[in-house]
């Protein structure tokens, strides 16, 4: 079952959980869906998890922007990326889900060595592949032209011999892809056949670049280095 919560301002909608009416409470600016007797609805889980279907795996200072241009800063979150959720926290550490419009997220003060550049996501792109326009992406360069990165989380449902409950085992993947004037997105390959192609609009340029530093685009790193010089021409 999912439960969503509306925070920050958000366009509200009223849904059906278990056949009950639910209604909205507020506190401090923010708007949080209730159940039929007032109590707040959390998020819950009913099975073990091995590996992490969030971003990142633990709570994370960030600052946000929502869909009318405002910021709301120092807000605990983290993203729940299969199904593309923003998961706060509450006064009394409930984990409630964010009803979004969120347009941009910049992490702060992260463990797993996440804090500063690198650790902005943004919605709002082209729909992709199985994306949308309000799918989040990682934005790894900006400028005339964005590197993106997807994290497509899957899993799988195990239940081990003689063992009570499931574990449900999380799996990430990360796909590049070139966000283009007019919004156009490019899914990359790790090669530098791709990375031209993508940026064919300077490519006897981008080309000797990477030719000079002997990059083979098979690295995030090398990718992101030939987006940096691409947006400073």
């Amino acid at each position: 079952m999912k439960y969503v919560i509306n925070i920050l301002g958000a366009v509200i909608l009223s849904i059906n959980i278990s056949g009950a009416q639910t209604g909205f409470g507020t506190k401090d600016g923010m708007i949080f869906m209730k159940d039929e007797t007032g109590n707040q609805l959390y998020a819950k889980t009913n099975y073990r998890i091995e590996g992490s279907p969030f971003y990142p795996n633990e709570y994370c200072s960030a600052n946000i922007k929502v869909a009318n241009g405002k910021w709301f800063e120092d807000v605990k979150i983290k993203l729940y990326l299969i199904d593309n959720l923003v998961y706060c926290l509450s006064d009394n550490s409930k984990e409630l889900v964010v009803d979004m419009p969120i347009e941009k997220i910049n992490f702060l003060n992260c463990m797993e060595g996440i804090t500063g550049t690198g650790n902005s996501f943004q919605s709002g792109f082209s729909a992709i592949d199985k994306q949308t326009d309000k799918t989040f992406y990682k934005v790894l360069d900006s400028g005339n032209a964005k590197l993106l990165q997807y994290l497509n989380v899957t899993y799988s449902d195990e239940k081990p011999f003689n063992t009570a409950g499931i574990t449900r085992v999380f799996k990430t993947a990360e796909i590049l892809y070139a966000n283009l004037p007019g919004n156009k997105m490019v899914k990359l390959n790790r090669n530098k056949e791709s990375v031209i192609s993508a940026l064919a609009d300077k490519k006897n340029l981008v080309e000797a670049f990477i030719d000079s530093k002997g990059l083979k685009c098979k690295k995030e790193e090398d990718i992101t280095m030939v987006f940096n010089y691409y947006n400073s021409l």
